[in-house]
């Protein structure tokens, strides 16, 4: 009869070991394919003007963001950010204006909304935003030799929250 429960004893413990080391897999393989925020890329001057415009007259469009870093990798911008939240998902808009000034260096300036969706958390998210370039502006040469300038709709300064300078 000691035999018989030790068997199941031995069974038991066996499943919950390899359940945890299941589950353990699966939570790995789950965060490696968080999918990314969804971005909404525009090229639209008037949008542009406008978010520009009330940017600068401290009107700001969206949620505050904090942005770490930003480089460029093939014809993708990647930015990283920082944000509060962690309840709601968040979104993103990037609005260029279509103007590549052609001062030495050239750039073009993008402006970068973040959509909370009144998320009332308070962790500290950060993440990687993948902004893809010939999606927003296209196969011109420019795209690869100009600097970008980002600016969030919470700067009401001339200077850009970041800016990326081009290597060429």
């Amino acid at each position: 009869m000691k035999r018989k429960y030790l068997i199941i004893a031995w069974f038991i413990l066996c499943q919950v070991l390899l359940s945890c080391s299941s589950d353990d897999e699966n939570l790995d393989s789950l965060s490696a394919f968080e999918p990314s925020p969804e971005i909404t890329l525009r090229l639209d001057q008037n949008n542009y003007e406008n978010l520009n415009s009330n940017r600068k007259n401290n009107i700001p469009k969206g949620d505050t963001i904090h942005i770490q870093s930003i480089s460029k990798e093939n014809n993708f911008l990647k930015i990283e950010v920082s944000y509060s939240g962690g309840c709601e998902e968040h979104n993103f808009e990037v609005v260029w204006d279509g103007i590549v000034y052609a001062e030495s260096p050239c750039f073009m300036n993008l402006m970068l909304i973040h959509y909370g969706n009144n998320d009332p958390c308070e962790a500290l998210i950060t993440q990687t935003l993948d902004i893809n370039l010939s999606k927003l502006i296209g196969e011109i040469n420019e795209k690869d030799t100009c600097d970008y300038n980002l600016f969030t709709t919470f700067n009401s300064s001339e200077t850009p929250d970041i800016k990326y300078i081009s290597k060429n």
